[in-house]
């Protein structure tokens, strides 16, 4: 029998996360939501999705959504009566606590809904720029309060199953790893731009375009994510404005030698890295080295 996955929402994510299913699991039939026609047409000629559907079919065994945050609850509860209790549901969201708070307090027990994360994409946005490859070698979290649920092994074994490395946590330890390792990212390469003077704007170079081009993001989707991650966020740049003085410090006094190396051999660490060698799940919570 086939696998059935359901797809919402056919932007840049969902449309690549269908080309992938495709690609890596033959035996599989994808379906596709989207408040579109014209765009469900476009991803079934571009081969994403299979057929187009209004309400998930009742054998889909993973319905994923691939909508900005702050619109999954409210879709989920429109589609819900339509969802089976075998479905697993899942998402592509960049935060997972206020997801979690939000889906709880309507989903019945019948269900199960555990989030994903997997952290690839583009600042690039919509289906023309769809690309499976970026879910190669990936890291995904997976997001959860019972680890013993024995649907978990199932989306875990999903997502492996498109090349990439899983990690499993709760959603408020996602959102902490993220604040640091994504959104603030996004917010300084955001304040970078913004505090360009606009007469400069053509004598930039790689390194500042290199810096700066994840704030080409939607502005749409990224206000979901950052405002759904608001303390985590603010502890981020608290520690982030604790470094811009220490470095204004060491500049005034002519000395950030230290500063530069210190960072120099963290990037360092960073890009050679061996992906094996992460943390797994211990319990009910993931452990660091």
């Amino acid at each position: 029998m086939k696998e059935k996955f359901c797809i919402v929402g056919l932007g840049l994510m969902g449309a690549s996360l269908g080309l992938r299913i495709k690609q890596c699991l033959k035996n599989s039939e994808v379906v596709g939501i989207s408040r579109s026609k014209e765009k469900l047409k476009k991803a079934i000629e571009k081969g994403i999705i299979d057929k187009g559907v209004e309400l998930p079919p009742s054998d889909t065994q993973l319905l994923i959504f691939s909508t900005p945050v702050k619109t999954i609850p409210s879709l989920l509860k429109k589609l819900l009566p339509s969802i089976s209790p075998q479905t697993i549901i899942t998402d592509v969201g960049s935060t997972k606590n206020w997801l979690w708070e939000k889906i709880s307090a309507f989903l019945p027990p019948s269900h199960t809904y555990i989030g994903s994360h997997p952290l690839c994409g583009s600042e690039k946005q919509g289906m023309d720029y769809a690309n499976p490859e970026i879910f190669s070698h990936a890291l995904c979290f997976i997001t959860c309060l019972d680890f013993q649920n024995d649907k978990i092994s199932k989306l875990k074994n999903f997502w492996e199953s498109l090349g990439m490395k899983t990690i499993l946590t709760t959603p408020e330890k996602h959102d902490l790893i993220v604040a640091f390792t994504s959104h603030l990212p996004h917010i300084i390469a955001v304040n970078l731009l913004n505090t360009l003077p606009d007469e400069f704007t053509h004598f930039t170079g790689e390194g500042f375009r290199d810096t700066t081009r994840i704030g080409e993001g939607g502005a749409d989707i990224w206000e979901d994510i950052l405002v759904t991650n608001i303390p985590n966020l603010l502890k981020s740049m608290e520690i982030f404005e604790k470094e811009w003085n220490r470095f204004k410090t060491a500049l005034k006094k002519g000395k950030v030698k230290e500063l530069l190396e210190k960072a120099r051999k963290k990037r360092f660490l960073i890009t050679t890295f061996d992906k094996t060698k992460l943390p797994l799940q211990s319990g009910n919570e993931v452990s660091f080295p």
